[in-house]
This record gives structure tokens, sequence and C-alpha cells, in this order.
């Protein structure tokens, strides 16, 4: 890529290059990459486990990427590890975001782990806490009231359909 100007039609080296957002660090690179690997096992592949293992080195590599806790964590809630899953989420939320509704999409999938190892009183707390919070996503905010009704039921765990692009799911 070479920057130019339509105005001058001329060369523009003051724009910079294109790869110049890429980061440098290669802990960041290598995290991506795993990232990436855990996306191919988990979408190509179809092994939920493969990409949680991906995904924990991603977490180990960028200890304070949120987004990474957030997805290993819902690998973790498809495969059954509901432990790992809570202290991931724990960490998404200690580490926080700055989009308020991905702060809140955290938290219910945390009452979420709650509730699959058994700590309803946790669980509904958390959920509480959504729908008192003033950024929520409309569908992270139904998924909220339905878990005040109800715990969370393993058997929607496994089929928990996980959006890597967007590091969410489909719909809570």
């Amino acid at each position: 890529f070479i920057p130019f100007r339509l105005d001058t039609e001329s060369h523009a080296p003051e724009r910079g290059r294109l790869t110049d957002h890429i980061p440098r660090d290669r802990d960041a690179l290598a995290a991506f990459d795993a990232y990436r690997e855990g996306y191919l096992a988990f979408v190509d592949g179809g092994d939920p486990h493969a990409a949680l293992a991906h995904l924990r080195r991603a977490c180990a590599l960028q200890p304070r990427q949120a987004l990474y806790h957030k997805v290993a964590a819902l690998l973790a809630i498809r495969t059954g590890d509901y432990a790992a899953a809570e202290r991931s989420l724990a960490r998404a939320l200690e580490l926080g975001h700055p989009d308020p509704e991905r702060v809140e999409a955290f938290r219910l999938w945390h009452g979420r782990a709650l509730d699959l190892l058994g700590r309803r009183e946790e669980a509904l707390a958390a959920y509480r806490r959504v729908l008192e919070a003033q950024a929520v996503d409309p569908g992270v905010r139904a998924a909220a009231r339905r878990g005040l009704r109800r715990p969370y039921p393993p058997r929607r765990a496994r089929r928990v359909p996980i959006e890597f692009a967007k590091a969410d799911v489909v719909r809570p």
C-alpha cells in the first residue's frame, strides 16, 4: 500500500502505511493468533475443548484483554467446566470494558456460570445488577429477566452459540 491523495494525485507519505495499526507487541500478536486458532478449532474443527485450550493461551499472553476471558468462559460453559467459566467471567468483570453494554453481558454470563455451579443466590444478585444498569443490550436485559425466573439450565449451556467475530454469543 502506498498512500496517496486524490486532490494532488500524488504520493502522501504523511498518511502513514496500511500496516501502522498492526500491534508490534509479540505477546499481543501471539494472543491474537491463539484466538484465531481457537476460532478455527471451534468453527472448522467443531472441537470446543481444543478451542478452549487456544483461548487459555490467549488469556495467558494477554491477561488484561477482557474479551479473551469472556470467550474462554463461553467455551468453558460449553464444555461443562463451569468453575473455570466463573473465574474467567469474574476476571472479565474485574478488567471491565469501555462499552458498558459489554460489561453487563459479562455480568449476565457470570450469573449463568454461578447458576450452573448451584450458587443461585449469587446468580440472582448478578441478574438484578444487570437489570439495574442503565446501558444494557435489550437481549441481555431479557436474558437477565429469564434468569430471575429460573436457573440457567445445563442443557442450554452445552449449546451456547458462540460468535468469535463479536467475542459474544449469537443470542443471549
